[in-house]
């Protein structure tokens, strides 16, 4: 894939002026594109996420390419693809994502595929979303020309924890489209159902952890309740295994289900931070000489 930023925003440009839009509306949706591109980026920096900036560049300048386009633009895609005529069923403001990627496809020669798919999933977010269409679909919400203080709310978000913001995005776009009475596209709610472990705070996060980890090789688990001792978290959970392996299984159980802030994995001590709940866990040998039950000895404990 070669990558030229001008000859691309052209190519937008040029598609937007050969539609029916107003110059008005075509140059606010410009200035839009590159507004996202220009937060994308932005997010990818401030979260030090390993995306290939062409990649990131293109996505985000090319996804409402055909914002434009006419409903029997997308009869003809459907028709082309061979494609389930239900995407037809869809509002016209999520058919230029859905099968605007298509669009894109056959007028760009982009043949992209995770670039195509950011493009698809950037209007309706998708269940285990990429880093690259996380942030396509995030910086589409809170790019700077977005001025209104709802924005700004989900623009600070992002800039703390970019999947929280777009947990918190979901749950508010349900809610609005259940109040409006229309109907939640099944990519919407997918995501919603599994974005939303990242919505969880204080007693019902730290249940979920437990919950998480496999409770066959772990054993003498204690919460420690670190709310007015600590302003970096909440809670300590610390637990044993009996080998390293099992620590490392239980490390992967939480990748799976948690945004991993950070870890620290050795042989007989895996440390595991989970924002606003840290995890410990010992080989249970090692547990005792490490003394960590001790360290915290002046905090409640929660779950005995």
């Amino acid at each position: 894939m070669s990558f030229d930023l001008e000859y691309y925003k052209g190519k937008l440009l040029e598609k937007y002026k050969s539609s029916n839009a107003s110059s008005e509306k075509y140059m606010k949706r410009y200035y839009h594109s590159i507004g996202v591109y220009e937060m994308a980026l932005k997010l990818v920096d401030l979260h030090k996420l390993s995306l290939n900036p062409e990649k990131v560049s293109l996505a985000a300048i090319l996804h409402d390419y055909s914002k434009f386009s006419s409903f029997e633009d997308y009869q003809n895609v459907v028709e082309k693809y061979n494609l389930d005529r239900e995407y037809l069923n869809n509002d016209i403001k999520v058919l230029h994502a859905l099968l605007g990627k298509y669009i894109v496809m056959d007028e760009l020669g982009i043949d992209d595929e995770e670039v195509l798919d950011a493009i698809e999933t950037h209007t309706t977010g998708k269940e285990g979303m990429n880093s690259l269409q996380e942030i396509i679909f995030l910086s589409d919400l809170v790019e700077l020309g977005r001025t209104d203080e709802y924005f700004k709310y989900f623009r600070k978000l992002a800039y703390k924890n970019y999947k929280k913001a777009i947990a918190y995005y979901l749950k508010d776009l349900i809610s609005r489209l259940a109040f409006e009475g229309k109907t939640v596209h099944p990519y919407t709610a997918g995501a919603y159902n599994y974005y939303k472990k990242y919505l969880l705070k204080g007693q019902e996060k730290y249940e979920q952890v437990i919950d998480c980890l496999d409770h066959n090789i772990i054993k003498d688990v204690v919460v420690y309740d670190a709310r007015k001792t600590s302003p970096l978290y909440d809670y300590i959970i610390v637990a044993s295994t009996l080998t390293s392996r099992q620590m490392e299984a239980c490390m992967n159980y939480l990748k799976d289900d948690f945004d991993i802030r950070g870890f620290e994995l050795a042989d007989s001590w895996t440390l595991i931070d989970l924002n606003d709940v840290i995890v410990h866990i010992f080989k249970e040998e090692e547990r005792e000489r490490y003394g960590i039950d001790r360290l915290y000895a002046n905090l409640p404990v929660l779950n005995k």
